[in-house]
């Protein structure tokens, strides 16, 4: 997973907020 800041997960698989 690229480093992108917390809040930025936006993909339809990559839900990490």
């Amino acid at each position: 997973l690229p480093e992108i800041p917390k809040g930025v997960w936006r993909c339809p698989k990559c839900v990490m907020a």
